[in-house]
Order: C-alpha cells, then structure tokens, then sequence
C-alpha cells in the first residue's frame, strides 16, 4: 500500500510505503525525488543513566507537532527519563524501531525531517545511554540486539559513494560500537542526478532475532510485504529465505519459542476485476523455516484495522513474546499521547 504525498510544486512528488507507521516496528523508508532540504539530529539532555529495561518501556509521545522519545515504568505510566524530542511532519516521524536493552540504554533509529520533502538517507543510529546521545551508524533503517546484546542486526540505505549511480540497501551484523561484522544480503538501486533512489526502496527492516542464530526480518513496498527468515551468521540471498507473503501491512509481532513467528497481515476479499479489492480485516498467522506458508490461528474482522486493536490481542492469544505491542499496552500517566511504544 502507498500513499502519495505532494509538497509545493509538482516536482515534489513523494512516495511514501505505508507500513503502519505508527506500529511499533517503525516506519520505512521510502523512494523518491525532489529536492533535500538539511535538518539537525535530536539530542538528549544530561539525564540520569540507566534503568533496568524489565520494569519500563519505550513510548514515542506527541505533543502538538513535537515527538519525544522516553522511557516509562510499565506499573505506574510515569515518564522515567526523556530521551530527546523533534519535530515531526504528518507523514515523517523523528523516532523507528527502538530496542529497549538489558541495561535500560535504548537503541533507536532517528531520522531527520522536512517539512516538504523525505529525505532518503536522513537516518541514524543512535545509542541513548548513560544520559547521553551517541551516534553509532549513519543510514541505519532498522535495528535489533542480539539476545545476548553483543551484537546488533541493522538494515541500512545508503547512497551513491563511488560515484556508478547506484545505491545500496543491506542487511549486516556489526557490534554495539558500530563495527560492520559482516554484511548478510545487499541489493542496489538506481538513483537520479540528485543521487535520490528512482525506484521504491527501503522496506527493508529487521524485526527481531528468532533465535542466536537467525533473524527475523521484513520487507514491504506498496501492495506487497512479507515476513522471513534469515541467517545471522553467513550471508544468503533473500530468494532462498523461508518467507511469508503478504500485502504492505505484513509484519512479525511475535514469536513462539526459537522457531516460530507470529504474523500479522490484513486480509483481502475481491479480485480486483468483476468485485473491487477490500480489507476485510486482519489475520495472525504463525510461520516458521519447515512452514514458511504458515498457519492463520486467529482473525479480526475489521475494514479499517488499527493496531491497537488486534496486536496484543494476537500475542496473548498465542502465548507469545511479543515483537511489538500497541500504544495501550501499558499506562501512560505524562502529557501528550503516545503515537508508538516499545519494548
């Protein structure tokens, strides 16, 4: 699924993937053209250093156009630190795919935004810990540590760098001082004289680790999505990776001891020819390496689903651990609303 977006004058013309952008797994990057206006990196205020990651979550809360990164006891609802805050544009969000470690540090992918235009490769890793902001990574689209927080899986955009008009989109291990280990899949894209991608990029994403071994990782762009697995140890091509088909929607919400994932995707009715094509609502499925095809053990019936009613519902269902959760997961007693939560 795609939504367009036009800013002033019809050279702006943006295509945005809609893969929920307010779940918790994040939003994805997207291709486009136009012009890059620069934008500066949130950054954090000296706070007090790390809180146990078992009693809090990660929350991204609005207020008015301003989105602010925090840490929140799962009990109370009380804002335990604030990360950072930027400004947000409708369909730019500052803040994807946070990972809450062991310690209490955060891991989170923030990106610069613009009022008019997406900017491709605006994203950073950034390591919130010990009441600082450090930059780990540039282009980093995605990011999950390890079970044992050793090492981080990334998906990354970048651009041109030699100059032979294209860029490249990856899936790599690299350690928590942002040392590149070994890079697992990348593909490339052709990219116009501005060096903006030409073709629909960036769906890529990591969702979690399955197991110490492999990864659990997602891909989306327009009408179609999907959910696979991949090796976190040797380099394989995304064609020969268990994977679960879907439309834009799809991604991993769960998982169910070391083999296997729980799904989220809408379900669609028509053919697209003599009866329209319609969201009917939203199914779970569990997928694992021997099942790739996977198995639907729930369903909610809803044209217009929205995460909040159907993810926690799912993974408690399932018994899972859950990937992501929904904004209503656990309280909030702070000013503004919360737009994503993170665990």
């Amino acid at each position: 699924m795609a939504t367009t977006h036009r800013g002033p004058g019809p050279s702006r013309r943006v295509v945005l993937v809609a893969l929920a952008a307010a779940l918790p797994l994040g939003t994805s990057a997207v291709a486009l053209s136009g012009p890059a206006s620069a934008a500066s990196l949130p950054t954090a205020p000296a706070q007090a250093a790390a809180t146990q990651a078992a009693g809090v979550y990660a929350a991204v809360v609005a207020r008015g156009s301003t989105h602010t990164l925090t840490l929140v006891n799962r009990s109370t609802g009380k804002v335990v630190r604030t990360l950072a805050s930027a400004r947000a544009y409708d369909w730019q969000q500052p803040f994807a795919y946070v990972d809450v470690a062991p310690d209490g540090s955060v891991w989170a992918v923030v990106r610069k935004t613009s009022p008019n235009t997406y900017l491709p490769y605006a994203s950073t890793l950034v390591h919130y810990t010990g009441g600082k902001a450090v930059n780990v990574l540039p282009y980093v689209t995605s990011v999950r540590l390890s079970p044992n927080g050793k090492q981080l899986a990334i998906t990354v955009l970048s651009p041109d760098g030699n100059k032979d008009g294209k860029g490249t989109q990856a899936l790599r291990i690299a350690t928590p001082s942002g040392k590149v280990l070994r890079t697992l899949s990348a593909t490339q894209f052709p990219v116009d004289k501005n060096g903006d991608p030409t073709v629909e990029v960036g769906g890529l994403r990591v969702s979690g680790w399955l197991n110490p071994s492999t990864l659990i990782v997602g891909d989306g762009c327009c009408d179609g999505g999907s959910v696979a697995l991949a090796s976190a140890s040797r380099p394989s091509p995304a064609t020969k990776w268990p994977t679960l088909f879907g439309d834009g929607s799809t991604r991993a919400i769960g998982t169910i001891g070391d083999k296997t994932v729980l799904v989220a995707r809408n379900r669609w009715k028509g053919d697209g020819q003599k009866v329209p094509l319609s969201v009917v609502g939203v199914e779970a499925v569990t997928m694992s390496a021997a099942r790739p095809r996977g198995s639907v053990v729930a369903y909610f019936p809803d044209e217009n689903p929205s995460q909040d009613a159907y993810v926690d519902r799912f993974v408690a269902r399932a018994k899972a651990k859950p990937l992501a959760i929904g904004t209503k997961r656990y309280p909030y007693k702070g000013t503004g609303k919360v737009v994503a939560a993170y665990l």
